[in-house]
């Protein structure tokens, strides 16, 4: 089995967790953010497509398109984490039927019916200020993907963990939407019901790197969090 975390990976001590409070759920929150950027249309397929799933590190089993089976520890927390945010923020999001079965999976019985009714309002709004899934005719296939590239593990005990992740989402439409990047701190509480199951999700904007500059600003500014040691390097590993 191989994880995203590192081997001997060092956690430091985790604090109390505690629920997270009302915010957009992590499968749309990053197309939100692209508001300001999305000059084109999305559009989806008229056709069922048939995608493989891998295994996605630390998974043991693959369910409704979702990796799962997760093991009962810190770094099973983390791969259970990743790839429920990968997963939400990837291809999915343009299937309707898909994504609902996806959060039937990975959500806590508690929390899957606010996760289910918080995406479809977002999913409606963004198809209603953009387009999404509605040029089917046109046969252009949008290309979207969640990177991770660093996370923290906040808190953990043997029933409950807190993960926060720094990934950046691009999108893609051949010939009609150059590439886009948003850049998110996405947070993610999960619950051990026989496997890690999300009981609350939220996300917020940045940080965001910046691009090369001639003149370097004398002003000392602080790093963000994610570039400070707080956040550990995802590394793929066997183990």
């Amino acid at each position: 089995m191989s994880s995203w975390v590192r081997a001997g990976e060092e956690f430091g001590q985790p604090g109390r967790v505690r629920r997270l409070g009302p915010a957009i759920p992590a499968a749309v929150i990053a197309m939100a953010l692209l508001v300001g950027l999305v000059v084109g249309r999305f559009t989806a397929p008229s056709s069922t497509i048939m995608r493989t799933v891998p295994l996605a590190p630390g998974s043991t089993n693959v369910e409704s398109g979702v990796p799962v089976g997760y093991q009962h520890t810190r770094p099973g927390a983390v791969d259970a984490a990743t790839a429920y945010a990968v997963t939400l923020n990837g291809p999915i999001v343009f299937d309707a039927a898909a994504m609902k079965a996806a959060e039937d999976v990975i959500a806590t019985p508690d929390y899957r019916g606010p996760l289910e009714e918080q995406t479809a309002k977002a999913l409606q709004a963004l198809d209603s200020a953009y387009g999404v899934r509605s040029n089917a005719s046109m046969g252009v296939t949008p290309a979207v993907r969640l990177v991770p590239v660093a996370y923290r593990l906040e808190s953990y005990n043997p029933l409950e963990a807190r993960v926060s992740i720094w990934a950046v989402w691009l999108i893609a439409e051949e010939g009609i939407l150059a590439p886009q990047q948003a850049w998110m701190t996405t947070q993610l509480a999960l619950r051990w019901l026989g496997d890690w199951k999300l009981s609350s999700s939220g996300s917020h904007p940045g940080p965001v790197p910046q691009p090369p500059q001639e003149a370097v600003d004398q002003q000392s500014i602080p790093l963000p969090a994610p570039l400070t040691g707080q956040y550990q390097e995802y590394h793929h590993v066997s183990g």
